[in-house]
């Protein structure tokens, strides 16, 4: 890796895999991870397009996992449902 660029994987963690996190202010995030920050100061991290959002989130790597949190899943389907209803 060459100064300047970010790994594409991190502690068995790839770019582009969807994942559960939890955010600085304690929410659950899910989505595409989209980079990875393994110098950052709090320890290293991930920012990650968030379904639940819309928006890039980052969060602690230590926070990252595959299975969704408690509360997780109902989570994400009513930010889903959220977005078709104000589609209509």
């Amino acid at each position: 890796m060459s100064a300047g660029t970010s790994p594409t994987e991190l502690k068995g963690f790839e770019i582009g895999q969807d994942v559960w996190c939890i955010r600085a202010d304690g929410a659950i995030a899910y989505g595409k991870i989209t980079q990875f920050y393994p110098a950052n100061a709090e320890g290293p991290a991930v920012s990650v397009l968030d379904e639940i959002t819309g928006s890039h989130r980052i969060a602690l790597l230590e926070t990252v996992t595959l299975e969704p949190p408690k509360g997780g899943k109902g989570r994400l389907s009513r930010s889903q449902v959220q977005r078709v209803q104000k589609k209509k």
